[in-house]
């Protein structure tokens, strides 16, 4: 066979198995929660919910493949810019709409006439492998579409806490001396019923801990803080915050900080 004809076959095949083995998740809407008046946002044809914040809007998906991801501001611009530049995201813009093709999962921030005031953080999660069974014993488990309030979740050893793409959990995290636990999921935990300083995830004299996926939102305090702590992850966290002394992750040698991972791309915070 013509190798030339060999290399368009194989590009097809290629093509083909990206087409076929295309997948986007749409989160459900948090009930209850009122969206962003600045944006309305659908993946490949279905609506994403858009959250509103203090510092911008949000929405946030998972694929495998390819997405088109469209875009309506509901205000008047002339220039787009979408960051980090380093992602080359390309778009194409139709009337007031803009359209973005995406390939592989990124945090990006869509910021119009270099205003920083109403930016759009879109944050595409990678398609999340072997998630955990909401009846198993060691998982306390949020489901999506919904807002809960908890007040304050206390981890013990070989716990997960997951919040489902969509859950809205309002409250604050604590582990101490606990080894081999997680918190993972798409969904945010929220600071929004606080009204008084303090950390928003916090982990004392632990080991073994991952912190992947979630968004960690509004905390009023620091927002990530493991004190005297061994071997711990975190992977695609995003930090959105506004009120005083929201700093994302506190590593301190003042807290007997000892060893840790981060991953290459660990946080992605906004703030005011």
């Amino acid at each position: 066979m013509n190798l030339n004809l060999k290399k368009m076959i194989i590009t097809l095949l290629l093509w083909s198995a990206t087409c076929l083995y295309a997948e986007s998740i749409i989160y459900d809407r948090p009930a209850g929660l009122i969206a962003s008046s600045h944006f309305a946002v659908s993946v490949d044809g279905n609506n994403s919910f858009v959250y509103k914040s203090h510092v911008g809007s949000m929405t946030t998906f998972e694929f495998d493949g390819e997405v088109e991801v469209e875009i309506h501001p509901r205000f008047r611009f002339k220039e787009v810019k979408i960051r980090p530049e380093s992602e080359k995201v390309a778009f194409t813009q139709k009337g007031k709409k803009l359209y973005l093709k995406l390939h592989r999962a990124c945090n990006l921030s869509v910021e119009f006439d270099s205003r920083l005031d109403r930016p759009l953080f879109l944050f595409a999660n990678p398609l999340e492998k072997n998630p955990p069974a909401p009846d198993d014993p060691d998982v306390l488990y949020f489901e999506g579409g919904k807002i809960h309030r908890v007040g304050e979740i206390t981890l013990k050893s070989d716990q997960t806490l997951y919040i489902d793409g969509g859950a809205v959990v309002r409250g604050r995290i604590r582990a101490h001396n606990a080894e081999n636990i997680r918190v993972r999921g798409a969904g945010l935990i929220d600071a929004t019923d606080r009204k008084y300083k303090t950390s928003l995830i916090r982990f004392v004299d632990c080991k073994k801990v991952q912190v992947e996926g979630i968004i960690a939102y509004n905390s009023y305090g620091w927002t990530m803080v493991p004190t005297n702590c061994d071997d711990i992850l975190f992977e695609n966290v995003k930090v959105i915050g506004w009120r005083g002394n929201d700093d994302d992750l506190i590593l301190s040698a003042v807290d007997g900080w000892r060893r840790g991972t981060v991953s290459s791309e660990p946080v992605m915070t906004v703030s005011q």
